[in-house]
């Protein structure tokens, strides 16, 4: 397979600062099936007439997908995966969703791509879009028109529409509470809104002291707490039972502060035997790791430039590896071990998973490159959906090409031979990036 066609996944260990050791098993990825998302109508939403085209990735020279390019205005926003929806008269094991730029949900059967249902779920931009635990077949979406919806999948209808009649705002993040009838949500105030949904016409609780600019995610952590993440440069963590409790005051709920001092776009957790650690990273791509009980900044890359300078290969081989963060994966998601994963893309279209995790070496942190997805995006990717396996993977990646990615892993004896092996990586200490090489095979030696 040419490089438009496939990706590849490397691996390797870090024995020492600077020296790259291969591992003796690693994969490829192949891209199986590349979906375009139709034409706009000119007047925000998709014409039900135009259906989609599947576009096999195998059978594609990238002159081939240049000429099937969607508007510029049709693109690909959030995936979520939605392993646990289970719909009649359906055997489909795993479904994935997606937002677009039209305010679309689509459902795909995410084994080839093939589009189950759409429909314009709001009137502006779609903020945020989340699988309902408590609620079955259901979804939570949140957007820039004030309203907060609720929708069953299986027949898509909308099941509730939240808002604030009295303080209409833009919403910017939702996080349903494990296990109990409450959902909160973040506005582009920085205020925190809380609502009982045996009792939904109104916010059960409104917290507006705090934040001062637009919550931008909000995560809960374990039963005890509920974080919050605004581009007011901080991370504030709310104690959930006080928060839950009616008539508790801002004193009782307020549990932390966390200065990041970078204007926070994301958040995720990551621990050992339990998640004391939190790695945020900001609008302006600052990266920096905090001691969830010390508030002390354990990690600090000043300038992300320098781990997006990251190169590899010499000379005309020379090949910078990342320009923008498109997400992590991290506790919350099941990941343990101390580590956590960061996606990173490149304006072309290049996709990578990297881990990063702690070194024995005090203040080290280790990367290295897991996964990589290159040559099926011809434009910045916006989301990335993994399924955290590395051995035997599967990633779904959507951009601002209007195109959804599905991507699987290769068992090793499939693979073509004469095949280049690159291995890549560098390791974070302090402000500086060490160790990156390459090396070229003739494929057998990962």
């Amino acid at each position: 397979e040419s490089r438009a066609k496939a990706g590849y996944l490397y691996s390797h260990s870090q024995k020492s600062r600077g020296q790259v050791q291969s591992s003796s098993s690693a994969q490829g990825l192949f891209l199986h099936k590349t979906f375009l998302l139709p034409k706009s109508s000119g007047e925000g939403k998709v014409k039900v007439e135009d259906p989609p085209l599947v576009l096999l990735g195998g059978e594609l020279g990238p002159g081939e997908l240049e000429q099937n390019e969607p508007d510029l205005n049709t693109y690909v926003h959030q995936i979520v995966d939605m392993k646990k929806l289970s719909l009649q008269n359906s055997n489909e094991p795993h479904y994935t969703l997606t937002t677009d730029s039209n305010f679309n949900l689509t459902l795909f059967s995410t084994s080839n791509l093939a589009p189950v249902g759409q429909f314009q779920a709001h009137s502006a931009p779609i903020a945020q879009v989340l699988s309902s635990v408590n609620h079955g077949n259901k979804i939570w979406t949140c957007s820039e028109d004030g309203s907060i919806k609720l929708w069953d999948l299986e027949n898509q209808s909308q099941v509730l529409n939240l808002g604030d009649d009295n303080n209409p705002t833009t919403f910017t993040s939702i996080c349903e509470i494990l296990n109990t009838h409450f959902l909160a949500a973040g506005t582009s105030e920085g205020h925190l809104l809380i609502w009982d949904l045996k009792n939904p016409n109104q916010p059960f609780k409104r917290v507006e002291s705090f934040h001062t600019e637009a919550i931008t995610m909000i995560k809960q952590l374990n039963s005890s707490f509920l974080y919050t993440a605004s581009l007011d440069s901080t991370i504030i963590a709310w104690d959930l039972i006080a928060l839950l409790t009616p008539g508790s005051s801002e004193d009782d709920y307020l549990n932390n502060v966390i200065p990041i001092n970078q204007t926070v776009n994301q958040f995720w957790f990551f621990g050992d035997q339990e998640p004391n650690q939190l790695c945020a990273v900001s609008t302006d791509q600052k990266f920096s790791i905090w001691d969830l009980t010390t508030n002390e900044e354990t990690y600090k890359q000043e300038d992300i430039d320098k781990v997006k300078e990251l190169y590899v290969g010499e000379g005309i081989n020379k090949v910078r590896r990342a320009e923008y963060f498109i997400g992590g994966k991290g506790w919350e998601d099941g990941v343990r071990d101390n580590q956590f994963y960061i996606y990173t893309g490149k304006n072309n279209g290049d996709t990578d998973v990297w881990r990063v995790q702690k070194s024995k070496e005090e203040g080290c942190w280790d990367m290295e490159i897991v996964l990589e997805a290159h040559g099926g995006h011809a434009g910045i990717v916006r989301d990335v959906m993994w399924n955290g396996v590395v051995g035997n993977g599967m990633l779904v990646t959507g951009g601002e090409d209007g195109r959804l990615c599905l991507w699987y892993s290769i068992p090793k004896e499939d693979e073509a031979e004469g095949r280049s092996s690159v291995k890549k990586g560098g390791k974070w200490r302090g402000e500086e990036v060490y160790g990156t090489s390459s090396k070229k095979g003739d494929g057998r030696d990962r």
